[in-house]
Parts: C-alpha cells; structure tokens; sequence
C-alpha cells in the first residue's frame, strides 16, 4: 500500500486529532521501519544517569516504566534487557501496525513469548492516557479499555514525540497547546520523584521566532518545534520542576528550512 504523503501546505493539514491520518492505527509512520531493531535510549545523553538512578534507588519487583510513543517497541525491549527483565513495563502507541510488526520483527530474531509480548503494549492517545486498549485474549485484539492511573510510572521515555503533536494545527498556539497537554497527561501518570526521560527537536535562540514560523510554514508545517527556552518552560508548567538538558546540533539542520535547529535531550523530575 502507497503511503501517504505528509501535508505541507495549511490547506493539505487534516483537522487536527480526529483525523486518520493522524491516528495511522493501521499504518506506520513514513521512515519509522529503519529502526526497526535499532533502540535510541540507548543513546541518550541521560539514559546513564537514569539507569544508575533506577538500580541505585528503585525496587525492581515494583519498577515501573512507560514508553510514550513506543513505535515498534526498540527502545521499550532495550531498556527491559538493561533491568534483566525486572520490572514492569508497557509501551504505548497510535499505532497498531507498528506494535504488530515490532512483535513480530522481535519474536523471529529473539524468541519473545507471545503472551508476554503482547501484554507489554497498548493503543492510545498521549493527549488521554485515561483511555487506552490492552490486548484482550478473547477477541486476539488490542480491544480491552484500560485506564492509567495517577503516578504509576517511575520512568517515561519519550522520542520525537513532541513534534508530531503538531499536526492538524494551523496556528503555533495549537501546537504548543497540544504538546502541552501531552507532558501534563505523562506528568500526571509519573509518580512523584519519577523521572521523565525525551528528546525534542527546537530552534536555537539565535533565530528570531518570526523568522522560525517562516521557515516551518515554508517546510513540513505540520512539525512543532518550540524555541530553545520553551521547551524547559513547559516542562515545568506540566509539573516537571528539575530539569538537566543536553543541546547539540541536530542532524537535519543543513535541509532547507530546518536550519538553526538542535536537537534537546532532557531528563526532568516529578517533585
């Protein structure tokens, strides 16, 4: 099947949430299968710290971890090997496809336990955590709704995930609102001294931010991308109060339109 292609004009933008191309629960999102296998926490400036964090301070029988916008589940699976296994562990996407698929990519090559694979993911909506399906054995689908209680998670890892909450908007106010609201449903969900562990793509401050709608509206407009300081900004407002970040140059930032970008690493903690 012919994937579509991501709109780049307003008038191309579907509206907002409700709109399957957004929700693509039975398609991948362009690009996501050459990670396939390839887990990016692991690479993250603070995964080291979170890690000696979690087996310094942390009960593993009662260790609790989210990956919000989970993909194929690379990142959920690397995290799960690191802990031996310990713990508890769920991943959460849009996606059916790309649940199905990295199950069946990583029950080929490692051998998983189906049962104990499936009960690893759900879909859902980062915007309402409060409604998402597990997978029910009666129906062999992700069919049974479930709710994700306040302040159950003691690490939440989060990639690119920020950015795509800007589709379906044609204002910067409605994407900010919408990524917004995607860091108060995950603070509520971590518990108090958890830890939220991510990575954004923003602009540099040394591009005025009349200057960044330029090239966003002139190149993939559907993308959200805060300016630099924003992004420590709304931690904060979600409820994050300690915040350490880690700035490099991003790697698409020599493409038209996308230049003075960086990519943030931040770890933040719940108080």
């Amino acid at each position: 099947m012919k994937k579509q292609k991501t709109p780049s004009t307003n008038s191309q933008l579907p509206n907002g949430l409700n709109d399957q191309r957004y929700l693509k629960e039975n398609e991948e999102w362009p690009g996501i299968e050459d990670r396939l296998g390839q887990p990016r926490i692991l690479q993250h400036h603070f995964f080291p710290d979170a890690l000696a964090w979690i087996r310094q301070e942390k009960n593993l029988t009662d260790f609790h971890y989210l990956d919000a916008g989970c993909g194929h589940g690379n990142d959920l699976r690397a995290i799960k090997k690191e802990l031996n296994g310990e713990g508890h562990f769920l991943g959460i996407s849009l996606s059916r496809a790309e649940i199905v698929h990295g199950l069946e990519f990583y029950q080929e090559r490692n051998q998983e336990d189906p049962k104990e694979s499936l009960s690893m993911f759900g879909i859902g909506n980062l915007h309402n955590l409060h409604e998402i399906k597990v997978f029910d054995e009666k129906t062999s689908d992700f069919s049974a709704p479930e709710s994700l209680n306040d302040e159950t998670f003691d690490l939440i890892f989060m990639e690119a995930v920020l950015h795509a909450s800007g589709y379906g908007h044609d204002t910067y106010e409605k994407k900010k609102e919408s990524a917004q609201q995607i860091l108060s449903e995950l603070c509520r969900v971590c518990k108090k001294d958890g830890k939220l562990l991510g990575r954004i793509m923003a602009f540099s401050p040394v591009i005025p931010k009349e200057e960044q709608f330029k090239l966003l509206r002139s190149n993939n407009n559907w993308l959200f991308v805060p300016g630099l300081d924003e992004v420590i900004a709304m931690l904060t407002i979600a409820g994050f109060d300690y915040i350490q970040r880690s700035i490099r140059p991003h790697e698409k930032a020599a493409m038209p339109g996308k230049e003075n970008l960086v990519k943030v690493s931040f770890l933040a903690e719940k108080r």
